[in-house]
């Protein structure tokens, strides 16, 4: 690879970690202004979220995008359904859960198929 194709693809992992990160804190700002979690919630998220950048930073863009936007669609349904119960159970919990290991089975398959794609393409 040349210089400039090394630079410009540091570039994007820097600019697509700069977006996961400004998405991370956008919702769970909202999930904090609408007093559902607190900040020992989100510290519990953070590790999910470093699992995610570093795909991006290890060039495994599908797997990063797929697995950080089920596990933000799992934090989401979490609270959706915690508002719509009338006692806590642990419903949202379970699939919360549900979505974090599907994004990752899913994130997984779909990195694995599309290097697949790019090794015939060339």
């Amino acid at each position: 690879r040349s210089a400039k194709t090394e630079k410009m693809l540091n570039n994007s992992v820097s600019v697509n970690i700069l977006l996961m990160s400004i998405i991370y804190l956008v919702v769970m700002a909202c999930l904090i202004l609408v007093k559902y979690i607190d900040t020992t919630v989100v510290l519990l998220y953070l590790p999910v979220f470093l699992l995610s950048s570093m795909g991006l930073v290890l060039r495994k863009r599908v797997f990063g995008w797929v697995f950080f936007c089920m596990v933000l669609g799992g934090l989401i349904a979490e609270y959706l359904i915690s508002i719509s119960q009338t006692e806590p159970t642990m419903k949202g919990a379970f699939l919360s859960l549900f979505f974090i290991v599907a994004g990752f089975a899913i994130g997984v398959i779909l990195q694995v198929f599309s290097g697949k794609l790019k090794y015939k393409a060339n």
